[in-house]
């Protein structure tokens, strides 16, 4: 579950009064757990003023799964001897849709929240699109309304939507590799990880049209030659998203591709022990590889096996781990 919120930006459309400047949001965007109750706030005591309020559009991801739109604001009542009533107002696809009333009474000031479980526009289910503003039936602005006739302060106002985002695909653990001399465990010499395998029947599915799998690669442990430096000052020890590049070619590829590095997965079908993982700086000086013969990285420049060891002229580095899973 998650919580995305936003205060006002600006007044869309006002009613109420000011204590001071010239913008009502201005004194009722205080940030959210730091409200300053009577150092700036609005007030009415005219029934059914309302304050509408501009906001940043959310930006939930694609995919989630909307629990609902909620409305938070802090009044307090100026005047003893009675209560007011105040309540939530949303305007979704340009109508106005009201909360139920609460009350409000003398003396401190009291949060309210009022909740929309559905787009009130459809009565049905809020969809991403419409709570990000850009749906058919978006949600647009969000305020308050004074309902009755005595003094009533707003301090602080703002709207949250509480959302599931889209489970993330499971990383599948591959097959350990092994030296196809002596049929080892094929283990980092640096950090001792163990090496993982891109199978044969993943690569099928580039010929058979089928949606090809991503990977993650996970690097760590590379150690540069002394003086040297990463491409565009870019690390690769992170995790790197790869995806299909080649759908018809054999040996076929998983490729990421940005500024600074170009890393891919190549394997021979038939053959899944040699995996290799390379990684470009462009326009192709080569600088990492990982393949079955050699359990570490080589860091050079061109297309030449250096020494485990070697720091030399061409030589950029050495050791590191890769970790090669399914999935992102």
């Amino acid at each position: 579950m998650a919580t995305y919120q936003r205060l006002p930006i600006g007044d869309s459309s006002i009613q109420w009064s000011r204590s001071a400047g010239v913008y009502n949001f201005a004194l009722v965007a205080d940030p959210i757990g730091s409200p300053d109750d009577d150092t700036t706030y609005t007030y009415a005591s005219t029934g059914f003023y309302k304050d509408y309020f501009d906001f940043l559009p959310f930006n939930v991801p694609s995919g989630s799964s909307i629990t609902s739109v909620r409305l938070r604001a802090r009044f307090r009542l100026s005047t003893a001897g009675g209560n007011n009533h105040v309540r939530g107002i949303l305007k979704v696809n340009n109508v106005t849709y009201n909360s139920n009333p609460e009350d409000v009474w003398y003396g401190a000031y009291q949060d309210e929240t009022w909740t929309w479980t559905t787009n009130p526009n459809t009565g049905s289910a809020w969809t991403v699109d419409d709570v990000n503003g850009i749906g058919s039936n978006p949600l647009q602005t969000f305020g308050y309304e004074c309902l009755t006739l005595q003094t009533l302060l707003c301090t602080q106002v703002y709207i949250e939507v509480i959302f599931t985002p889209e489970p993330s695909v499971p990383i599948i653990p591959k097959p350990l590799m092994r030296d196809d001399v002596t049929g080892k465990l094929m283990r980092d010499v640096a950090t001792d990880k163990l090496m993982r395998a891109v199978e044969a029947y993943d690569c099928a599915c580039f010929a058979s049209g089928q949606t090809p799998f991503d990977y993650t690669l996970t690097f760590a442990g590379i150690i540069l030659c002394r003086g040297r430096s990463w491409p565009g000052g870019v690390s690769l020890n992170q995790k790197w998203h790869l995806t299909q590049y080649d759908p018809v070619s054999l040996p076929c590829y998983w490729r990421y591709s940005d500024v600074n590095w170009l890393i891919y997965i190549q394997f021979n079908v038939g053959d899944p022990l040699r995996t290799w993982v390379r990684a470009y700086q462009p326009p192709g000086n080569f600088y990492f590889s990982f393949y079955i013969n050699a359990a570490c990285f080589i860091a050079g420049m061109g297309y030449s096996t250096y020494n485990v060891g070697s720091c030399g002229a061409n030589v950029w580095g050495h050791h590191g781990a890769v970790l090669i899973e399914q999935g992102w």
